[in-house]
């Protein structure tokens, strides 16, 4: 990233607990339905999906692994005049990722194996 060098002088500490907060603003990890975006990043619970829904993750994880398009089952119905959503792939555990954060995370990393 091309820019201005600022030069911040803090104690290794401070700088670490820093680096902390970054990282959770990286990645939040969750529990419920899949919320969209890459479902390699979603891990179906086996105990709270069916065997339909694990193969569909499976297909859209070998799909995306293969530099393709997951084909996601739909996520909205409708019934008794009511829309609904639910997760294709049942419940499980989700990473989301800021591109943002991952960046200014990843930034102060090397920063920080550097000095360390």
């Amino acid at each position: 990233m091309a820019g201005k060098t600022v030069t911040v002088t803090v104690s290794r500490r401070t700088a670490w607990r820093v680096l902390g907060l970054v990282e959770m603003e990286a990645e939040e990890q969750g529990y419920g339905n899949f919320p969209g975006g890459d479902p390699r990043d979603f891990t179906p619970d086996p105990e709270c999906s069916t065997d339909e829904e694990r193969a569909a993750h499976a297909r859209d994880c070998d799909a995306m692994n293969a530099g393709g398009q997951a084909l996601m089952p739909s996520t909205a119905r409708w019934e008794n005049g009511s829309h609904w959503h639910e997760s294709g792939y049942g419940l499980g555990t989700y990473v989301i990722r800021n591109p943002k954060w991952i960046a200014i995370r990843d930034e102060l990393r090397a920063a920080m194996k550097d000095g360390a």
